[in-house]
């Protein structure tokens, strides 16, 4: 019996008694995912208990290992989980997500099929995770290189396998080959949904949930605006990665759009986000500098706060309109077919 079905059970029974299924949703941000820890710890300090007890926890790259840190807890055990998450952050040094190559980033451009070995990274999800399992439901988007199609991971997890699963779907296209995981190659799901809604909301409606008794908070590391960049002087990799951060922007935002329009009964209560004041952007995505990941949590606290203390102005709702008047690319047909229900 895949692990899915055993969590549904499990799930159905204590999220049923609540009568509310509760969304977390972590979007993509490699090194940013820090800002999405110092989020939670103003949502965990500052709410009541009963409403940040999860049940469905979803994340998009590295978005996808704080959701497992999270998710390898019990439902009202989130201090506890937090705990374990802060204090990885809050000692930068152990998180290794890379080594170069031999003859260094060239030879990954030619033969590797990505500038760095992920190896130190898939070591540190097997020191972290491994002989752990979820026991909330989950949602971990990846995109099969073969036939390029998103896929929720969590459909062919088995039982201590979520270490696996994280490095698939943390991925990252340019920097990491793809990770070769349950018999496939895997890139990051970032480049169809920096940050997924619709997945959760269906999985609480899998768990036999209506609409209107389902509440979504979401963690973003992008703002709602993009920031100018003079990107004169770019040289190769600076350029594509100034695409991935426009891409991200027009698909996340109007993924939450269309979640909101498509599901108008379901309550999007917080959407965590930087605003105005961007994050810093480095070219190089896995600066783990402790001062820097110190600042990111800082932010993400105070960010949380705001939209806290401020209910009725900085919303879900808010941030879309925000950016009502931007025409974002066509969505990918896999948001439709989510809408519909399809899980590939």
């Amino acid at each position: 019996m895949k692990l899915v079905g055993i969590i549904v059970m499990i799930l159905l029974v204590s999220a049923m008694a609540k009568n509310k299924c509760r969304i977390l949703s972590l979007s993509s941000g490699t090194e940013k995912a820090a800002y999405q820890v110092g989020a939670l710890k103003a949502l965990i300090e500052h709410l009541d208990p009963k409403e940040v007890e999860y049940d469905v926890i979803s994340g998009v790259s590295f978005g996808a290992f704080n959701a497992a840190m999270m998710a390898v807890h019990e439902k009202g055990d989130e201090k506890e989980a937090l705990e374990e998450l802060y204090g990885i952050w809050k000692n930068a040094k152990s998180i290794k997500t890379y080594q170069n190559w031999w003859f260094g980033p060239a030879q990954g451009v030619v033969n590797q099929g990505g500038l760095y070995d992920s190896k130190p990274w898939k070591q540190f999800l097997e020191k972290t995770i491994d002989g752990r399992n979820a026991k909330r439901m989950m949602t971990l988007g990846a995109v099969n290189v073969e036939s390029g199609k998103y896929t929720d991971l969590v459909n062919i997890i088995t039982p201590d396998t979520l270490h696996s699963a994280i490095s698939a779907a943390t991925a990252l296209n340019i920097f990491f080959p793809p990770a070769n995981e349950f018999g496939a190659d895997w890139f990051d799901g970032s480049g169809v949904w920096p940050v997924e809604v619709i997945g959760p909301i269906r999985r609480c409606e899998q768990l036999g949930f209506s609409r209107a008794d389902i509440i979504v908070d979401v963690l973003m590391t992008n703002s709602y605006d993009l920031p100018v960049r003079n990107a004169t002087n770019d040289s190769t990799i600076p350029s594509a990665l100034r695409y991935f951060e426009i891409a991200d922007f027009y698909s996340g935002v109007n993924g939450i759009a269309r979640a909101i329009s498509s599901f108008s009964e379901v309550t999007f209560r917080h959407c965590v986000n930087p605003g105005k004041n961007h994050l810093p952007t480095n070219w190089f995505p896995f600066d783990f500098n402790q001062k820097k990941i110190d600042v990111l949590l800082e932010r993400g606290y105070e960010d949380a706060l705001k939209t806290i203390n401020n209910p009725d102005t900085v919303t879900c709702q808010n941030l879309v309109k925000s950016v009502a008047h931007m025409k974002p690319p066509t969505p990918p047909k896999e948001v439709d077919d989510l809408i519909k229900g399809e899980f590939e």
